[in-house]
């Protein structure tokens, strides 16, 4: 049942560390409309809160609805809210009609503002009755996905940034910058404010469903930006012979420290490095979200006889997709800084564990394979490690580099591949050795 309001008492807008003026969330957001400063437009139910604490705002009469929340914005500030456009306007050349509009005010200077709409968007604080679709952004967002939208006005360098990314995506992919412009001027006598507008008719009403609004008055909070991973140069290797891995290229925009994880993806047959299997499955673990952290790969398929390099960090891989192999049900020797099997835990031979619970629950028959990445490197979780390949073939590894928050891309090198004396190595000028490995990234 949505909530109708009752404005007798006025409490203090919540604030957090990093957004210093205003932290709403689920919690807090049933009473974002009893908050000192908070205003809307209109009644329920044309703002309510629905199921899930979400603040819904609405408009199917042609009436505007309208949340204004004033805040002592400065030159640079910040905004951002999760949200879902659940219906959007068609466009934007009827704007006296259709609108959904998110925008903030700073009374002594700039302004920033989004206009959404399923043709695209424009970047706008003020707007007659149409604004001109951003070319490319017919696609940035989609009806009833939810979004982390950030808007952030750099006071110093005149600038507003616009930052939208899938909610579901954050966590893995940081946000994403879509747009960067001049931020336009205030107009004078406007309050320091962050509106949002929102405007459709009974024939196509327009609706926006706001999970969180979170803004800092005084810091232009760019977000964090994804650290960049080089898994390094080409080379070329002697079967039997270490060959060295340097990611010491990696780096943070910035300047992070930086933390490393190398795979090894793939090996050739007969490696000691990689174990296959076939006949795989997974079973319903019973939550109901379609994922397990458990793969069933046969009978004593991970024992220490058929396997026994099989160490956690190791890489699963099924069906093109790699999985880290969890430390769950293992004992640590931390004199060899190796891992040994704990039956007494719970240790199945059948089965292995990976760390995060996302294999498909609803594998049967699919083939299978290890890459024994904690034995193959000397150090996976270095700069730069060293590995001895045990067969001519293509070995594939990969690196991956974190900054404290996020994931780089994974950069991958493709060594090793053998070639006859009569053959030429891709990318080099001269035959590789009979006993080589051309190494090629």
């Amino acid at each position: 049942m949505p909530i109708t309001y009752s404005f007798s008492t006025i409490l203090e807008i919540p604030t957090g560390l990093e957004f210093d003026c205003l932290e709403i969330g689920e919690a807090t957001m049933p009473q974002v409309l009893l908050l000192d400063g908070v205003t809307a437009s209109r009644g329920a139910p044309h703002f309510s809160i629905d199921g899930n604490n979400d603040l819904v705002i609405y408009s199917d009469d042609g009436i505007l609805s309208q949340l204004l929340m004033e805040l002592p914005l400065g030159q640079s500030h910040t905004f951002e809210t999760t949200f879902t456009p659940s219906q959007l306007p068609n466009g934007l050349a009827n704007l006296n009609q259709y609108r959904f509009f998110i925008g903030t005010y700073d009374r002594q200077d700039n302004a920033s503002g989004v206009l959404l709409s399923r043709e695209g968007i424009a970047l706008v604080a003020y707007f007659g009755s149409t604004a001109m679709v951003l070319p490319g952004s017919q696609h940035i967002f989609e009806e009833e996905t939810q979004y982390t939208m950030r808007l952030v006005v750099d006071g110093e360098q005149n600038l507003m940034h616009l930052y939208v990314t899938e909610t579901d995506n954050l966590a893995l992919t940081g946000h994403i910058l879509r747009y960067s412009s001049a931020a336009p001027d205030s107009v004078v006598g406007e309050i320091d404010v962050i509106r949002i507008e929102i405007l459709g008719q009974a024939e196509h009403s327009v609706i926006g469903k706001f999970s969180t609004l979170r803004a800092s008055c005084t810091a232009a909070l760019i977000p964090n930006q994804r650290p960049i991973a080089d898994a390094g140069t080409d080379q070329t290797a002697n079967v039997g012979s270490a060959v060295l891995h340097d990611g010491r290229n990696s780096y943070d925009p910035e300047g992070a420290t930086l933390t490393y994880d190398w795979k090894l993806k793939d090996a050739p047959e007969g490696s000691r490095f990689k174990s296959s299997g076939g006949d795989g499955a997974t079973i319903d673990d019973g939550d109901a979200d379609g994922f397990t952290a458990t793969f069933y790969g046969g009978v004593d398929a991970f024992s220490a006889i058929n396997m026994p390099l099989l160490q956690p960090g190791d890489h699963l891989l099924v069906e093109d997709v790699y999985y880290k192999v969890s430390a769950d049900n293992w004992t640590l020797d931390t004199e060899t800084n190796r891992y040994s099997r704990d039956v007494i835990s719970g240790w199945n031979d059948d089965e292995i564990a990976v760390i995060t619970d996302t294999i498909p629950d609803d594998l049967s028959g699919v083939g299978w394979s290890v890459l024994h990445s904690d034995t193959y490197f000397n150090d996976s979780e270095q700069s730069f490690t060293a590995a001895i390949p045990d067969k001519a073939g293509v070995y594939m590894v990969g690196l991956v580099v974190n900054d404290g928050e996020l994931d780089s891309f994974e950069s991958e090198a493709l060594p090793p591949s053998h070639w006859a004396a009569s053959q030429r190595c891709p990318g080099y000028g001269t035959a590789c050795p009979t006993s080589g490995i051309c190494w090629k990234t």
